[in-house]
């Protein structure tokens, strides 16, 4: 199939999918197309979901074999290198926000015309009505169809903390009233964040960003 390369950001949302195969008799037909398709996506419990969401359901009723890729960590060089080599291999990358931006700016995604290629909404919207409502469509190559959030889990027996409990992301970041170690993700996009508003909160500038905890 292989499309130039991703329609990128979780854009799984291209495919006509449903978990009922009722939908079977209104897919639109397919000139041309490959009988398999290569995805690329972070493995694990969220692939998982895409899976049996997604991949099985739509297998089910074209018949197409999908491949798939856990290596949305590290799209950019991986579609970078593929580019390159001149056998680009990914036909959906599922990335964040920014490597959608990324891959548009460097002519690594396909840049598509969402209400000509994406299904009308179930109450009819388009595709642009229907995420660009909600700001969701940030470039012409980043289809959005999924929403997750990062959460933290915490002791409750560190005595150090003389009984006090985190209750907001600055907490994180505050090792005199929260000594100890932590766990966090290797990439800076959200860890240099919370850090920066912690940063923030200590200068007394934009503590309004310190948001709660959720229960």
């Amino acid at each position: 199939m292989n499309i130039k390369t991703l329609l990128s950001a979780t854009a799984l949302a291209t495919l006509p999918l449903s978990g009922s195969f009722a939908i079977a008799q209104s897919l639109p037909e397919c000139q041309d197309c490959a009988d398999s398709m290569v995805l690329m996506s972070w493995g694990g419990a969220y692939q998982a979901s895409q899976v049996a969401a997604y991949a099985e359901p739509y297998s089910a009723i074209t018949g197409v074999t999908v491949t798939w890729d856990e290596g949305s960590n590290e799209a950019i060089a991986k579609m970078r290198a593929a580019s390159e080599a001149g056998n680009m291999t990914y036909d959906l990358v599922d990335v964040e926000g920014p490597d959608a931006q990324r891959a548009c700016d460097e002519g690594l995604a396909l840049e598509i015309d969402f209400d000509a290629v994406l299904a009308a909404g179930s109450d009819g919207s388009t595709p642009t009505e229907d995420f660009g409502t909600s700001g969701s469509i940030i470039n012409e190559c980043f289809v959005p169809q999924i929403v997750f959030s990062t959460t933290f889990g915490y002791r409750t027996d560190v005595a150090a903390w003389n009984g006090a409990t985190p209750d907001s992301l600055c907490a994180v970041f505050d090792l005199e009233n929260f000594p100890g170690m932590r766990a966090l993700e290797g990439r800076p996009k959200r860890t240099l964040s919370g850090a920066s508003v912690r940063w923030c909160r200590a200068k007394m500038t934009c503590t309004m960003f310190c948001h709660p905890m959720a229960a």
